[in-house]
């Protein structure tokens, strides 16, 4: 009884502005139930968990990954070559793809990761998701 009541209880309310000394400035936004942020030119989110501000866990994690922008850009054009291998009817729009908003987040105890890619041609939406360290693959939404 007591993991429902947790389950369904109300959080924090959560801070509007969030000021982290390595991420900066980030803002409350209710659509996304994220506080969201810009670094090092990438825009991020990071996960509301019930409290007024980010976890502990969460922060390091986003720090961590965007603290190494080289490995973000870089899994993201691996995967763009590995799906124009296997679409190369959608070669040049994959070419065009490029990194949208990082959302960060951790469920069921582990951290991930799913990730806007823009470029993309009407009606699909590209989407790039990541366990930790490791990328799960590209792939779009129709």
């Amino acid at each position: 009884m007591n993991f429902l009541k947790k389950l369904f209880a109300k959080g924090e309310e959560p801070l509007s502005v969030y000021d982290d000394p390595v991420l900066g400035r980030t803002e409350w936004s209710a659509d996304d139930e994220a506080w969201i942020g810009a670094y090092q030119q990438v825009r991020f989110a990071l996960a509301y968990d019930r409290e007024a501000r980010p976890t502990p866990r969460l922060l390091s994690y986003a720090r961590d990954v965007l603290g190494d922008p080289a490995w973000l850009s870089s899994t993201l054009e691996e995967e763009k070559a590995l799906a124009a291998k296997s679409s190369p009817d959608l070669r040049s729009e994959i070419a065009g793809l490029k990194l949208g908003l990082v959302h960060f987040a951790i469920s069921k105890g582990r951290e991930y990761i799913i990730a806007s890619v823009e470029g993309g041609n009407d009606p699909r939406c590209w989407r790039i998701e990541y366990h930790g360290r490791k990328c799960d693959g590209l792939g779009f939404d129709t």
